[in-house]
């Protein structure tokens, strides 16, 4: 039996400063602890806790909270993390100045070791690590809150979130995490990948605040998905692609900061990853939408292959109202931005973009085709032929504090530009728009 009145929690205090976080609880809920010392056949009190995450799970009813106490756990049968409603989640959390390590490899069974399923559940400050799975797999699962986690060396996706029909996974929150070194599926750089977080046939998804890199696949992927916003995570040295939006609509990726540097561990065929990708590669099984009324703005793309890319491979279609604006690119090994041809692209904007290339690169490709119109962008080296000029161009240096940096506020534009009052460029890089981690 857990903790469930505030004067229990209070005569504790006097105790312990740890259980000062347990006043984050409600009257109404109980709270549950597991620790590394714990059984399952205990009540689950601080001073009798649980030894698994699934038994606190069966015991938790919705509102209640679970906290998971500092050690490594060694789990070696499947955590099933059961939600409780959209109203009142479980929260798995850890206590304040505390952080618990979920080591996931001595599991060997046949299923993701740590798996989330139904509604109504978050999950806080927890660091799971070295799944033969993905690190954390929701399957069919909704109203998800995955925060201030660390997710590293899972073989899939680090964070996983699908079903096999569209409007059961949805309403799904990443905050603040940091993935590292997942899709070792891929370690080898010679097979299929997966990103470290995604989003599968899935909708109502906010991915934001995150720290992505060093992951064998794509940074953050989401296919056949919906209503999708990915916003203000940093995202560097994954594998192929930054950001990867596949047959999915309806969606922004607003204020990232997206980058490659000279780690050639993560590159593929010699070049760093894209910074930005969108095609239609996901198969009729899965419920493809049309990359249609996407927004792609106020990001900054730095030394990637290329800042934008288009492919029409799979189910190919093309794009139709992509909305490219406000972005900041500096600096690409290929071109700056391109799309593969499609007699279906239709309705895209590029406007209010900083183009920054080093001298003699490619800037554009594949613009010579109907369904893209440019104006107000700023164009600054690289191949003057390539450039696409329309109505309100500024051709000059932005000047940039330090261009080619990978720090986020070197892209701020010094007093002089010419840029500076014009609304071009991307706002991420404003002292108030946003703290990227």
């Amino acid at each position: 039996m857990g903790i469930n009145n505030l004067s229990t929690i209070r005569s504790k205090i006097a105790i312990s400063t740890f259980t000062a976080s347990c006043l984050l609880a409600t009257a109404s809920s109980t709270t549950y602890y597991v620790a590394t010392n714990g059984r399952d056949t205990n009540r689950g009190t601080i001073g009798s806790p649980f030894a698994t995450l699934d038994r606190a799970s069966i015991v938790a009813s919705p509102g209640d909270t679970i906290y998971v106490r500092r050690g490594i756990y060694y789990f070696t049968s499947a955590q099933v993390l059961r939600g409780g409603t959209a109203a009142k989640p479980k929260v798995i959390t850890s206590p304040i100045g505390e952080r618990p390590i979920i080591d996931c490899s001595r599991f060997t069974g046949s299923t993701p070791p740590i798996m989330g399923t139904g509604a109504g559940l978050t999950i806080k400050g927890i660091e799971f690590r070295n799944s033969k799975d993905h690190g954390l797999s929701f399957w069919g699962a909704s109203d998800v809150t995955i925060e201030s986690c660390t997710i590293r060396n899972a073989y899939y996706s680090g964070i996983y979130f699908a079903y096999s029909s569209p409007n059961v996974a949805k309403n799904v929150t990443v905050k603040g995490c940091t993935l590292i070194g997942n899709s070792r599926v891929n370690a080898s750089r010679n097979t299929t990948w997966n990103p470290a977080i995604t989003a599968d046939i899935a909708s109502n998804v906010i991915f934001t605040n995150n720290t992505v890199y060093n992951n064998y696949g794509e940074g953050i992927g989401v296919r056949s998905s919906s209503n999708c916003t990915i916003t203000s995570n940093k995202v560097y040295d994954c594998y192929s692609v930054g950001i990867y939006v596949d047959a999915s609509s309806d969606s922004t990726v607003d204020g990232n900061f997206v980058y490659a540097t000279s780690n050639i561990g993560f590159y593929r065929d010699g070049s760093p990853m894209m910074g930005i990708c969108l095609a239609r590669e996901a198969p009729t099984t899965v419920y493809p939408k049309p990359l249609s009324n996407l927004t792609i703005s106020n990001n900054i793309l730095v030394n990637n292959k290329y800042a934008f890319y288009y492919g029409n491979w799979g189910l190919a279609g093309g794009m139709q109202s992509v909305n490219f604006t406000n972005n900041t690119i500096c600096g690409t090994t290929s071109y700056q931005i391109s799309v593969e041809p499609s007699s279906s692209h239709s309705g895209n904007t590029f406007s209010k973009n900083i183009f920054y290339q080093y001298a003699a690169r490619n800037v554009a490709y594949g613009f010579n085709q109907s369904g893209f119109s440019f104006s107000n962008n700023c164009w600054y080296g690289g191949l003057l032929s390539q450039r696409i000029a329309g109505s309100g161009d500024i051709i000059a240096d932005p000047q940039f504090v330090k261009a080619g940096s990978i720090v986020l506020t070197d892209y701020q534009l010094k007093s002089g530009s010419q840029v500076l009052s014009s609304g071009i460029g991307s706002k991420a890089v404003s002292s108030n728009y946003l703290a990227l981690p």
